[in-house]
């Protein structure tokens, strides 16, 4: 039987933050590696995987020209679906076919997936991402169904920022600080 390999990619331009990957073959993830704890680049922020990549090709698991598909996370930024492609043929030769993956989406697969439940109601809140800021969704066995989409109004993620910065931090970067403060 062959081996469905995907990759999962995250990152790029505009300010986009955690970029990393994740390598899954036949539905089990193999490898994850954040780009930042390579880098040493807090929260990679604008940055694409480029070492995390080469640290994969480095573990030499796969080859590269094998991955079946690659999924980034962002289906709304038309650039993405052009730069993606791109930067993964020119730096790495993966030529796989891009599946363009809704952000509150992907939050909410990776918490149900990775977890050991077989039904769940699954809650992602965040600050923004393919004009949402949240997602309820209902997961059952191997498949989750998204009952409502939270727009940007409503954003917890929005908030949070406000309160960082009416304290003196900087929203995205030190929002770590505000949670640590938050148990005193």
């Amino acid at each position: 039987m062959k081996k469905k390999i995907v990759l999962g990619v995250h990152g790029g331009p505009r300010g986009s933050h955690g970029a990393g990957i994740a390598l899954i073959i036949n539905g089990k993830v193999e490898v994850c590696i954040e780009e930042e704890r390579i880098n040493r680049f807090k929260n990679s922020i604008s940055c694409f995987p480029k070492y995390s990549l080469k640290k994969l090709r480095e573990l030499n698991i796969i080859d590269f020209k094998k991955i079946d598909y690659v999924a980034f996370s962002g289906s709304t930024y038309n650039d993405m679906k052009l730069r993606w492609p791109l930067f993964l043929r020119h730096n790495f030769g993966i030529d796989s076919k891009i599946f363009p993956v809704n952000h509150q989406v992907s939050h909410v697969a990776n918490a149900f997936f990775s977890s050991k439940f077989k039904k769940s109601i699954i809650v992602s809140l965040d600050g923004v991402g393919d004009n949402y800021s949240g997602l309820i969704s209902l997961g059952i066995n191997n498949s989750i169904s998204n009952k409502k989409f939270i727009t940007p109004l409503g954003s917890v993620g929005f908030f949070w920022t406000l309160i960082c910065q009416i304290i003196g931090y900087d929203g995205l970067e030190e929002a770590y600080k505000t949670m640590g403060l938050a148990a005193y």
